[in-house]
């Protein structure tokens, strides 16, 4: 299959994490001198074409898989799959593919933050990397690997937790939507 590169956004946006988990759901995301700033990036091709598809979860599956032996030559630890990581970007993923866009920022204005504290996940740092056209599990992750920021969110070790969307719905603009979302309880 044929994938051109379409755009490559690369405005790195450090936001700041809590260190200490949040007493409430409710409560508005207000930034400490306690925080660790970590990037999530988004990352963009366009497909020309599509296989037959594998199911989302064996996809999402051969992420992990794939990023894990990634970080362990680099020298870090296995991520551990998180229910709650994964239905975050499981939603995301399908919000991004169902309304049509591209963005860290959720249909309904959520921040990954947002949506990860959404899922019951609790956390010290999380980290977000999105992609979109790509159409298998490799491709996506040799193009998150490829670029700095993602390649830095994949590669942290302090990030021991992992869960991962993917949604393809034919006709709209990139197809594949993919997220992958880190955290440290």
């Amino acid at each position: 299959m044929r994938v051109t590169l379409l755009r490559l956004l690369l405005p790195v946006l450090l936001l700041p994490l809590m260190a200490q988990p949040v007493a409430r759901a409710e409560d508005q995301f207000e930034p400490q001198a306690t925080e660790r700033p970590v990037a999530y990036l988004p990352l963009v091709i366009r497909s020309t074409g599509s296989s037959s598809q594998p199911t989302t979860e064996t996809v999402e599956q051969q992420v992990v898989t794939l990023t894990n032996a990634l970080r362990a030559a680099a020298g870090c630890p296995p991520l551990t799959v998180s229910p709650e990581l994964t239905a975050a970007a499981r939603s995301h993923s399908r919000d991004m593919a169902e309304n049509d866009f591209f963005s860290h920022t959720g249909s309904d204005g959520s921040s990954a933050f947002d949506r990860i504290k959404r899922s019951g996940y609790t956390y010290r740092m999380a980290a977000e990397n999105i992609a979109a056209g790509y159409s298998d599990a490799q491709s996506v992750v040799d193009g998150w690997y490829n670029s700095p920021g993602h390649r830095a969110n994949m590669l942290n070790c302090e990030l021991r937790e992992i869960g991962v969307g993917h949604a393809y719905i034919p006709g709209t603009e990139y197809g594949h939507y993919w997220t992958q979302d880190f955290g440290t309880r």
